[in-house]
């Protein structure tokens, strides 16, 4: 993780970005306001909202689609795994036949695309009962969840993984993926602890209110983590150092390059390898759109040039 001082500079570099390309906004905001039409293309209408509700404080979203490079579902999976060591399994018990949960730790084994890509490993006891569970049955869920303080839990992003637990040898890698996300886990050395791959067949991705999709197995097999996404600490202190100090700049982009010139208000939500969302306060309600950085970025020392 980079140092305080190095992710000081970072954001920094990031805002002076905003304010260069705010310029050019006020350039463009008249063709773009032009394009009405496009003002109407909804990416995701997501609930019936009633209109009262749709005006000023309202919580409903409505995804407006701008065309702006966006990292897939899979790809955020894979970043949420990439930060993500825990989480809520579910199984069916061994005797009674009833759905069963539980908490499990687990690592992300780094391999090739062409070596099938990453693998997700855990070690368990053959004391617990998921064990049992999963040597009757391998189906399970794992269901994964951004970290949240205060605030709705419904509007984090979370994932369930239907997977399918192979019991597989203790290998040098596995130990290794593990001990890394688990430091403290030296079970992974003890004989009655077991190794299970759990090999991704599908998964229900949802990103928060209205954005939901599935992404079949093989998707999340071939995609990457978003390096830039994956240094929470450095994209948020980006993200806050933006709406903070730079809010008429996000403003202005937003106008400008999200296709929405007509937001009263703008709020960068969160940044990535390919660009930032923004909600945007509109006459008519909420709007979240997209701001799309003009090349892929590769580490988040790469916001520096974005």
């Amino acid at each position: 993780m980079a140092s305080h001082s190095a992710k000081a500079q970072r954001v920094l570099v990031l805002s002076r970005h905003v304010l260069q390309q705010s310029a050019d906004a006020r350039l463009n905001m008249v063709t773009v306001a032009e394009s009405s039409s496009d003002l109407q293309r909804v990416r995701r209408q997501g609930h019936s909202v009633p209109d009262a509700l749709k005006q000023g404080g309202s919580s409903a979203v409505v995804y407006f689609e701008n065309h702006a490079k966006r990292l897939s579902h899979a790809e955020k999976v894979r970043t949420m795994l990439h930060t993500i060591n825990s989480g809520t399994l579910s199984t069916i018990h061994h005797e009674s036949g009833w759905p069963y949960g539980s908490i499990v730790n687990f690592a992300v084994e780094q391999r090739p695309i062409s070596d099938g890509g990453a693998r997700i490993v855990t070690f368990v006891s053959r004391l617990a009962e998921h064990t049992a569970n999963l040597l009757r049955k391998p189906e399970a869920c794992i269901l994964i969840a951004e970290v949240q303080g205060k605030g709705d839990r419904l509007a984090v992003a979370r994932a369930a993984l239907l997977v399918e637990a192979l019991q597989v040898d203790k290998t040098d890698l596995a130990k290794t993926s593990f001990l890394l996300a688990h430091p403290n886990a030296s079970y992974v050395h003890f004989d009655d602890f077991l190794c299970f791959e759990l090999a991704v067949k599908s998964i229900r991705y949802i990103g928060g209110f209205g954005e939901m999709s599935w992404v079949a197995g093989k998707d999340f097999a071939s995609s990457e983590f978003d390096p830039v996404a994956a240094d929470v600490d450095a994209a948020k202190a980006a993200v806050d150092h933006c709406n903070e100090d730079h809010a008429d700049a996000v403003l202005d982009m937003a106008r400008a390059f999200a296709g929405l010139p007509l937001a009263g208000k703008a709020t960068m939500l969160s940044v990535d390898r390919y660009g930032f969302d923004v909600l945007c306060q509109m006459p008519d309600g909420l709007r979240r759109s997209r701001v799309e950085f003009p090349q892929r970025l590769d580490k988040s020392a790469d916001l520096r040039e974005a």
